[in-house]
């Protein structure tokens, strides 16, 4: 008679050996169990379209899995793809809804994944992940298996990832046996989109029936002839890890934000106080002006206007104080005064009062002045 030993934690499994023989000293091949982890089953709810803490720590018990050295500040998720993680355009999970993860820190991070039984296989996939307009970044990451020493049984990696295209998913394998544990370091050197790997479809693979007891030792035989010397041992355990590289060069500075809003008008000067200003040589008006006193006994000068539509009900007093040379007054670019592209005084004593109408200047009062169309200003 033949048996099948099935342990009670898993749900469900595909075996890829047929028995185990109950029979002493019958030969047997041991069989094994896959169970696939997708944490489709947890229900993840807005805002953050994720389940964490106790829930997910239930979950991955029923798998006989628990999570260790967990890097503060940072939680492991199941995240749903199609709502959570920017609104489910960054990533597709392997199977739909949820992937796992690590979120809370763009840095260096760590979490352990320990097993109730040694595994001989533990396989996953990195997701598949989605460029947007500005493309998509995933840290650079690294799986390691241990042993119940903590002994390293090999590892799995990728670099920090910048595509302008879609990534496609990746799966990778550990081999044992006697896998306890596996180990995954992230490291979004601030810059990925995620703080850690994405991950789906966790690949536990592990014997349905273990070994039978020991059969009595048989009698010692002669002692054979002295061998050969034989192979050099196994290469000893790695070293410490050497001394953190030199921080990598800056990231491209990001797109430029939009001008923030026009602030709130200052407090009105006081009633027949201005502020006067003599100018003697080319000015661009400001906020600060009111009354303009131009000396033009050196030679010709040019006043411009603030902006119009920026400056509404904005006014000034223009007047030529002294010399002989012309004063030209000018708006911005597509303004005009009095539909008038700029308007000149010409001699000592002329006067020009305008007003910002909120699109263009308007003459309020003047004495003499002259406009580009060859008309001389006296009253407008």
């Amino acid at each position: 008679m033949k048996t099948i030993c099935i342990p009670s934690r898993i749900a469900s499994v595909i075996l890829t050996a047929a028995w185990c023989a109950t029979a002493p000293h019958q030969a047997w091949a041991q069989p094994l169990a896959q169970v696939t982890v997708n944490f489709d089953s947890l229900v993840a709810t807005a805002p953050n379209w994720e389940v964490n803490g106790a829930l997910l720590d239930n979950y991955l018990a029923g798998f006989g899995i628990t999570l260790t050295q967990v890097t503060a500040g940072t939680h492991l998720a199941a995240v749903n793809a199609e709502l959570g993680l920017y609104g489910g355009r960054a990533a597709v999970a392997s199977s739909l809804p949820n992937l796992f993860t690590q979120e809370g820190v763009n840095a260096a991070v760590s979490f352990t994944l320990n097993f109730s039984q040694p595994l001989t296989q533990f396989g996953f996939t990195r997701v598949e992940l989605l460029a947007g307009q500005s493309g998509i970044t995933h840290p650079a990451w690294s799986a390691h298996a241990l042993d119940a020493n903590g002994n390293e049984l090999g590892s799995v990696s990728e670099a920090l990832i910048s595509s302008g295209a879609n990534v496609p998913a990746k799966t990778f394998t550990l081999n044992g046996p006697g896998i306890a544990a596996v180990r995954f370091d992230s490291n979004g050197y601030d810059f990925a989109a995620f703080s850690a790997v994405l991950l789906d479809d966790l690949v536990l693979t592990e014997p349905l029936c273990p070994p039978g007891p020991a059969g009595p030792p048989g009698p010692q035989g002669p002692p054979g002839a002295i061998g050969s010397t034989g192979p050099a041992g196994a290469q000893g355990p790695p070293g410490p890890q050497g001394l953190t590289g030199a921080t990598g060069p800056q990231g491209p500075q990001g797109l430029q934000g939009p001008i923030g809003p026009i602030g709130p008008p200052g407090p009105p000067a006081p009633i027949g106080v201005f502020p006067v200003r003599t100018v003697t040589g080319d000015v661009t008006l400001t906020v600060n002006d009111t009354i303009i006193l131009a000396d033009t006994t050196v030679g010709r000068l040019t006043i411009t206007l603030p902006d119009a539509k920026t400056n509404p009900g904005r006014y000034y007093v223009i007047k030529q104080q002294m010399g002989r040379h012309q004063i030209q007054i000018q708006p911005v670019a597509g303004e005009k005064i009095d539909g008038d592209a700029n308007v000149t005084l010409s001699g000592a004593g002329k006067l020009l009062s305008l007003v910002s109408d909120g699109a263009n200047w308007a003459v309020i009062g003047n004495t003499k002045y002259s406009a580009d169309s060859g008309r001389d200003g006296e009253g407008k």
